[in-house]
Formats: structure tokens, sequence, C-alpha cells
């Protein structure tokens, strides 16, 4: 996202309309990280649970210290593994909820057939 629309973060911060960044989700890695961390609120968190970037996550240490943030992996795999079958589809519901009620957010790169396989 950060190569292709430069002035995210910017677009992030009016539509949080002057409230605080307090916690970012970042499915990606690699550069967005740094993006992510510069949006948010001293002493707040980032969660990492994803790679889709193939380069690492690089954020200079001044940045962990001056805002006092903390970075933090999560591995999305345990919930499959270990919540009930009720919590994880409780879990894909409100997904569905959310990406349906801001599907205006979510860019299109390809739509394809039901009987198309690749």
């Amino acid at each position: 996202m950060p190569a292709k629309h430069p002035g995210w973060t910017n677009e992030v911060r009016e539509a949080a309309d002057g409230h605080p960044v307090v916690v970012a989700l970042d499915p990606i890695g690699g550069k967005l990280a740094e993006g992510l961390l510069d949006l948010l609120t001293p002493s707040e968190e980032l969660v990492s649970y994803g790679q889709i970037a193939k380069e690492p996550i690089s954020v200079p240490v001044s940045t962990l210290q001056h805002k006092s943030l903390t970075l933090r992996g999560e591995n999305i795999g345990h919930w499959q593994s270990e919540a009930s079958a009720e919590r994880r589809a409780s879990g894909v519901a409100a997904a569905k909820l959310i990406t349906l009620a801001l599907h205006d957010q979510f860019d299109v790169a390809a739509t394809y057939g039901l009987g198309r396989t690749g």
C-alpha cells in the first residue's frame, strides 16, 4: 500500500478526525509497519499478524523509544486451532459484516467467474 498510495497515512489521520490512533493491526509487515507506527499515539501498540510483504519490518529503535510503543506479533493459527467452533464462526461473521459495511474501502484487483481456478 505505501508504494502504490503514498498519502495513505494522511488519509488515516483525516479518517480518525482528531481521535488518537491507539492500536494498529498489521497483516502485511514490511515497510507498512513503519507508517503504522508513525500513526500511533505514544504508549500504544502495533499488532503484526501476517507477513504478506517479502521484506522484514525495519523500524528505528528511536521510533519505539521516543513514543514508548509496543510491537507485538500474533499467530492467528492458534486462534484457528484453539478457539471453539462458535467463537471462530462468530469471528468470521463479524469480519463479513465489517467487509460488507465498508466494501468501498477495499480495492478490487480482479474479478473471476466461479468456474475459473487460476
